[in-house]
């Protein structure tokens, strides 16, 4: 489940912060796990396990070494070259025959090198916390949803935040396969808000008030913005059902429903592409934000992805189209 490291703080962490306006923070996630997985020990290196067919967790995990990087760094430690500082002269022996011969003994023979100056850093040693905040019973296999985060609290006054936010990032990253920032004061109810996208219907015709409700906190530049009024148009002249407006704390969607099991929307931060979607509006708000974008969902079926390059309106029509008739419904 561990992911390539981050090599900075990701533009949406710091969207993330400024957003929750809170001095002391805590690197954390939600993450969604399916019954297989943990039968299988996917989650087996934070101690998410099955124990008498019930699911259990350890509430605190230290984190293998094994699973990457800063997750070695974080219980060994590690030592560091000093490439600002001038090389200082080491001498090292090495053991050599006699002669050349081991069967007449040997001798330690002195090698001296300019070498770096260096420092060990001690591990940080942090632990994880894993909770278990609830279960989801679908049509298939139950759902499991933890919180885990990296137990210490992180001052963003302080001069080494960005370091150890980075680091802490990182060491979910490497453990649960994801990433993410809370208040430190953060509630069960808060971090499972952050795991769901809540849809509110838009009122009909209201066109500029529905345009204002959809960018309420976008910060994208002003082109980025005359973008999302553009296609918000668009979307609204192939006359939907329905229009919704869907957030979390963190992310902003607009979806148009032209049938009960057909909907397309996007981002608004991250509007690349449209995405086109089968089933029932209403089980969209049961989807993680991750879920809500990814390609495939066992109660969602994934049916178009068309990327904002030229003629994506004509092809937004034709899968409009396409499905409309499969469903029966006349355009």
């Amino acid at each position: 489940m561990g992911r390539k490291n981050l090599r900075k703080i990701p533009d949406t962490i710091r969207q993330q912060i400024d957003v929750l306006g809170a001095d002391l923070l805590v690197a954390a996630v939600v993450v969604k796990v399916a019954h297989s997985s943990i039968a299988a020990g996917d989650m087996a290196h934070i101690q998410i396990r099955f124990e008498d067919g019930k699911v259990a967790c350890d509430r605190e995990v230290m984190p293998l070494p094994s699973r990457g990087r800063y997750s070695k760094v974080n219980v060994d430690g590690k030592v560091v070259k000093l490439k600002n500082l001038p090389k200082v002269e080491k001498t090292w022996y090495v053991e050599t025959p006699n002669w050349g011969d081991w069967s007449k003994g040997s001798h330690d023979v002195p090698v001296t090198r300019m070498v770096y100056q260096r420092r060990y850093i001690p591990p940080r040693e942090l632990a994880l916390l894993v909770e278990l905040l609830g279960e989801e019973a679908g049509a298939g296999e139950a759902t499991y949803l933890f919180k885990v985060s990296v137990e210490e609290v992180l001052d963003r006054a302080a001069a080494d935040f960005e370091d150890r936010l980075l680091f802490d990032l990182n060491l979910l990253q490497e453990n649960v396969g994801n990433h993410g920032v809370y208040a430190s004061t953060a509630t069960m109810a808060d971090y499972l808000r952050t795991m769901y996208v809540d849809w509110e219907i838009l009122p009909p015709g209201e066109h500029d008030a529905n345009i204002a409700k959809i960018l309420a906190g976008f910060k994208g530049p002003a082109q980025a913005r005359d973008k999302v009024i553009e296609r918000y148009t668009f979307m609204m002249s192939l006359k939907p059902q329905l229009t919704v407006v869907g957030t979390n704390s963190f992310r902003r969607y607009f979806g148009a429903l032209f049938a009960d099991d057909l909907v397309a929307f996007e981002n608004t931060q991250y509007g690349n592409a449209i995405y086109v979607m089968g089933g029932n509006w209403q089980s969209l708000s049961k989807l993680s934000r991750l879920e809500l974008l990814s390609h495939a969902h066992a109660q969602q079926q994934y049916l178009a992805r068309i990327i904002h390059t030229e003629g994506w309106q004509d092809k937004l029509r034709a899968v409009l189209r396409r499905e409309l008739n499969e469903r029966g419904i006349p355009r």
